[in-house]
């Protein structure tokens, strides 16, 4: 994927929205894929960098202060409903509307946003060096097998200590952490079109039964579901 190697930061707040393709929007906290299940909300002021391949074609749609009182402080993930899919699109056809439409539209928009944003996608990373060295390396490869006590060996430290770095700095401990990272990467996996069967596996499950038992717990509903209702194309 292209690399957008400055950072950027704008004077308002955005929602960027994938109309074809996926792009990466790489955040303190993390990464954050926008995509067909989800938008991606970048408060005003806030620096990011952008990873996209050259099939895709990612709109950003552009918030006035005035109308996002109740909108997230921080980046985060926005579920695609078909009311911020409607919106989203009146919005990208602004000839089309009136001025007072517009600002009508942006201000339903911004309680849209407010009601659906918080998903989390990729975790917050935590800042010991130690403690990001094997988050990097989870995130590049989330089926790798070891456990927590193998992870921390390979960092020279303690599991218990492991995981209190992880929950003092992520808010989850590290097997919370990883789980979530399986699970966004599962769901970018399904939506892709991949079978359940090889997502699990690529996840780091040994069956595909306790994948799916984690997958809805975490989802709410299960991977072939979300295969089905997501899976890019239908």
């Amino acid at each position: 994927m292209p690399v957008c190697d400055i950072v950027l930061r704008h004077r308002g707040d955005e929602l960027a929205i994938a109309l074809a393709g996926s792009a990466v929007f790489a955040v303190e906290d993390g990464e954050l894929v926008a995509d067909r299940v989800h938008a991606v909300w970048i408060p005003a002021a806030h620096p990011h960098r952008v990873r996209s391949s050259v099939e895709s074609l990612v709109m950003p749609l552009w918030i006035p202060p005035e109308q996002v009182a109740h909108t997230p402080s921080r980046p985060c993930l926005v579920r695609r409903t078909s009311r911020l899919e409607s919106l989203a699109r009146s919005l990208l056809q602004p000839q089309a509307l009136r001025p007072l439409d517009i600002r009508r539209t942006q201000r339903e928009l911004a309680t849209e946003v407010a009601s659906v944003a918080g998903v989390s996608g990729v975790p917050r990373l935590p800042r010991d060096p130690r403690a990001r060295r094997v988050a990097e390396q989870v995130l590049r490869d989330p089926g790798d097998p070891r456990s927590r006590e193998a992870w921390a060996a390979s960092e020279h430290i303690s599991s218990r200590t492991l995981s209190r770095l992880f929950q003092g700095e992520t808010g989850m401990v590290f097997s919370q952490w990883r789980t979530a990272v399986r699970m966004e990467r599962a769901a970018r996996l399904l939506v892709e079109g991949t079978e359940v069967s090889v997502a699990s596996r690529k996840c780091g499950y040994s069956t595909v039964s306790a994948f799916s038992t984690a997958f809805a717990r975490h989802m709410g509903e299960s991977p072939a579901r979300y295969r089905r209702s997501h899976r890019r194309g239908n």
